[in-house]
Order: structure tokens, then C-alpha cells, then sequence
């Protein structure tokens, strides 16, 4: 009987510390920015935040519980990030209650009874989150305008529970399929504009359709409401600045993540043709482009950027224009990669004045560099004349020289000061192209003597030095 009196007298102390053991110092209240630099470990809540307009970088380090508690939670905040966490073994991943304009971005919750939980809230963002192995990935108790976009749930009872008090929140690229339930919604107003799932309750689910998000603007195909997308005749897809129509043959659209692997902005596209092979053949594109002045450039793969593309300085010689109208260009292709519009000629000008001073009566020699945009090559035969705001003003012929490989012509001016002048070059097969530039023509000091640099003036003052002490010595 003893024995066991003193097992139960120190029970309690053993339970405190093997619970000190898993513990985290650095779990408690946060009342301003905090960046993890390790993993922690806890019994109950991790991170509260106690502020707000303060952000929690886990910096990709693992928030790890023991069935209870939060790993984050709020109550009555505004303005707070959460970003790059790896959350587990918790009663509730995130739970953000009373709270508004909440950001969470790049987080992984699993094993837990909810992933993320609002209660009631308003404005959260939630972004590039996955839930795993949950009872609830995502509960919307009462949530109103919260956005939801690339977030999953998976391995959980309910994917999604949006609850009867929610209201106006917008899901985008978000993918609920392999829950029992994928998605339980109770809310009014829930936008859902690229959401997969196989089962719910009041909202129709599909579990191929494409993520299209960023292009839906009222012009794009909606693909949620296509009846087969494995057979998609003349598809469109735009940002209103360019636009792709899938020309010829049905595609099949099934599955697709057109937000990752397709970007559509003013002057370029570019479609992954691995990831989205599918897609991969004739269509029709619209780019803005200067209508006067244009090349179709190309670039194999998946560029990035326009610079890649018109950097690679290769012109699109399978394409077929159909129109330039008011600054949009369209044109045929039969198969993808990256294709923008870009310069078919460039006209650079400057003169002597921009690296010499140049005097009054004195020759200013005026450049002019016309050249293929595509080869850099000079454009030979080209009629280019110079302008200027001083008389005589022009327009002169401006010569070629085959040696500078630079169109060239020579004057002088009267007095010092600056003056506008300009020039003009065309070329059968090339855009009629105008540029210019400012000419200065320096001033003198005193009697026409130049102005002095500072070395100028030093070596004078060292001369005159010089003279005087041989000057002195002789007459010593």
C-alpha cells in the first residue's frame, strides 16, 4: 500500500515534466512579427496572436500538437499573415475567430479535427493551403467575403462545410475531391468559379474541371457549365488584353491547370505545351501591337516574359496574320509555344553634343541608326531626313555611310543653346519610324576663350607657377 501511495504522490510530477518535455519556449502570445528558425513541439495552443497587422513566418518549420488545442488561433484581430507552415496533430489547425482581413498563404494542415476553422469572421484570404486527414478541411461557420483560391482538401469526412450564417465567399481553383463529403454547402451566395469535388450538397460538382480562375471574365468559355470537356469545339481564353480562340479540332480540357501553365497578358502568350499538351495545335491569337511597326516572334518551351520571347530575337515565319485594327493583332498558328508582338524596325538617333561640347561655327556631325529589329543589320536604301528647330530647318537628306553603317548629316549653329531636332526614316518593307533628340551648343567665357575643366585649369595655374620661379631665378 505504501508503494503505491508513492507512485500516486509523484504521478503529478511526473506528468509535469515529461509535459515540459513537449513544450515549445517559443509557443505564446505574439504581439509582433515572428519568424520560426525550428520546429515546434506542444500539449494544448501554440501561437496566439495578440496584436494586430503583425505576420507569423514559419518559415516552412512544423507547428506539431498532441490531439488538442490550436496550432494558431485569434480572436478580435485584423489585418494578420500567416505563411509557410507545416501544421499537425492538433484539435484545430487555424482557428480565426472575430477576426478580419486574415491572410494565410502556403500552409499544410493534417491530422487534425479541423484544418482551418472561421467563426464568425470577415475578408479572410486563405491561398495555396492543403488539409489532410481530417474530420472538417475547411469550416466556414460564419464567414462572410472570404476568398478561398488553390486550396485542397483531402482524406477528410467534409472537404468543405459552408455554414448556414456564411455568406458571399468566392472559391477559385480549389479541388475538394476525395472526401466522403467534398462539399456541404449551407451559405448564401457561395461563388464557386473552378471548384473540383464528386460529391455534395448544393452545388453541382464536377471533378474535371479545368482551373481557369485567371481568365474568367464573362469572354472566357466557362467551363464549369461545359456538359463534355473531354470535346471542347473553339474554346476561348483571355485577360482583355490578349486572347487565344482553340481553332480546328475538339480539345480536351479535362483536368487541366490553365492558371499555372498558360499566361495571357498585353503583348505575349505563352502555353506550356508539355503540361498542356492536350491543347497543343492551331488557334487563332490576339495580341496588343503597334500596328505601324510589328514582328511575331517566337520562342520554343514555356517562356516567362516577353523580353524572353522577343529577346530570342526569332520571327514567327508559320504565322498568318489576319488583321491589325486599333492596336490588336491577330494571327494564326498552328501549334503552341510562346509567341509576342514585337518591333519589326528600330530608329536610334543622337549627336556630337551628347559625349563633346560643340561651339558656336563649330561642325555638330547628326547619326541616325535604322536597322532591322530582328538581324540588327542596317537598313540600306533607306530615305531618312533630319529635322530642326533652328533654321535652317529642313527636312534634309541624311546620307549613309557604309563604313559607321549609320545614316549621317553635318551643320553648324550661330549661338549656344539647346534646340529640338528630329528624324525621319523609311524603307520599302520596314515601318516609317521617328525619333529625336536635343543638340547644345556650349557657351564661351569671357573672349572666346572655352569654358575650362578642372584639370585645364590646374595645369594653367602649374605653368604660370612655373614661369614666374624662372623668371625670379633669372633675374636672381
Amino acid at each position: 500500500m505504501k508503494k503505491k501511495q508513492v507512485f500516486l504522490g509523484i504521478l503529478p510530477f511526473l506528468i509535469a515534466v515529461i509535459t515540459s518535455t513537449f513544450v515549445s519556449a517559443a509557443c505564446g502570445t505574439l504581439n509582433g512579427d515572428y519568424t520560426m528558425s525550428g520546429n515546434e513541439i506542444t500539449v494544448g495552443d501554440c501561437f496566439t496572436i495578440g496584436t494586430n497587422s503583425i505576420t507569423l513566418n514559419c518559415a516552412g518549420y512544423s507547428i506539431t500538437g498532441l490531439n488538442t488545442g490550436a496550432g494558431i488561433k485569434m480572436n478580435g484581430r485584423s489585418s494578420v499573415v500567416i505563411k509557410n507552415c507545416d501544421i499537425k496533430n492538433f484539435d484545430t489547425g487555424i482557428n480565426i475567430s472575430n477576426s478580419n482581413a486574415v491572410t494565410v498563404n502556403n500552409t499544410n494542415i493534417s491530422s487534425v479535427n479541423i484544418g482551418i476553422f472561421i467563426d464568425p469572421s470577415a475578408g479572410t484570404r486563405l491561398k495555396d493551403i492543403a488539409v489532410t486527414d481530417g474530420n472538417i478541411g475547411f469550416k466556414l461557420e460564419k464567414s462572410n467575403d472570404a476568398v478561398l483560391q488553390d486550396v485542397a482538401a483531402t482524406s477528410c469526412d467534409i472537404g468543405l462545410d459552408i455554414g448556414l450564417a456564411s455568406s458571399g465567399n468566392a472559391f477559385s481553383q480549389c479541388d475538394f475531391s476525395g472526401n466522403t463529403v467534398d462539399v456541404q454547402n449551407l451559405g448564401l451566395a457561395s461563388v464557386f468559379t473552378d471548384v473540383r469535388c464528386i460529391t455534395g450538397i448544393n452545388v453541382e460538382c464536377r471533378e474535371d474541371v479545368p482551373f481557369f480562375s485567371n481568365f474568367n471574365n464573362g469572354v472566357t468559355t466557362n467551363f464549369a457549365t461545359v456538359p463534355n470537356l473531354a470535346s471542347v469545339i473553339g474554346a476561348t481564353l483571355t485577360d482583355n488584353s490578349g486572347m487565344i480562340v482553340f481553332t480546328g479540332l475538339a480539345r480536351d480540357f479535362r483536368g487541366l491547370n490553365l492558371n499555372d501553365n498558360l499566361i495571357i497578358e498585353d503583348n505575349f502568350v505563352s502555353l506550356d505545351s508539355e503540361a498542356l499538351s492536350a491543347l497543343d495545335g492551331p488557334a487563332k491569337v490576339t495580341l496588343m501591337a503597334d500596328c505601324s511597326n510589328y514582328r511575331i516572334y517566337t520562342k520554343t518551351g514555356a517562356p516567362g516574359s516577353y523580353d524572353e520571347i522577343v529577346g530570342a530575337k526569332t520571327v514567327c515565319t508559320s504565322c498568318v496574320v489576319d488583321s491589325c485594327i486599333s492596336g490588336f493583332l491577330t494571327f494564326d498558328v498552328t501549334g503552341f509555344s510562346g509567341y509576342a508582338s514585337g518591333p519589326g524596325t528600330n530608329l536610334t538617333v543622337w549627336d556630337d553634343t551628347d559625349a563633346l561640347a560643340r561651339y558656336a561655327d563649330e561642325q555638330v556631325f547628326f547619326f541616325a541608326n535604322y536597322s532591322n529589329a530582328t538581324s540588327n543589320a542596317p537598313i540600306t536604301g533607306a530615305s531618312c531626313n533630319v529635322t530642326f528647330q533652328l533654321a535652317p530647318v529642313g527636312p534634309f537628306a541624311m546620307a549613309y555611310n557604309a563604313t559607321s553603317k549609320f545614316y549621317e548629316y553635318n551643320r553648324t549653329f550661330s549661338a549656344p543653346g539647346t534646340s529640338d531636332w528630329d528624324v525621319n526614316c523609311s524603307a520599302a518593307g520596314y515601318a516609317n519610324l521617328k525619333a529625336a533628340d536635343t543638340v547644345t551648343i556650349s557657351s564661351l567665357l569671357g573672349n572666346g576663350v572655352p569654358e575650362f575643366s578642372a584639370y585645364t585649369l590646374l595645369l594653367a595655374i602649374v605653368i604660370s607657377v612655373s614661369g614666374f620661379m624662372i623668371i625670379r631665378n633669372r633675374v636672381c
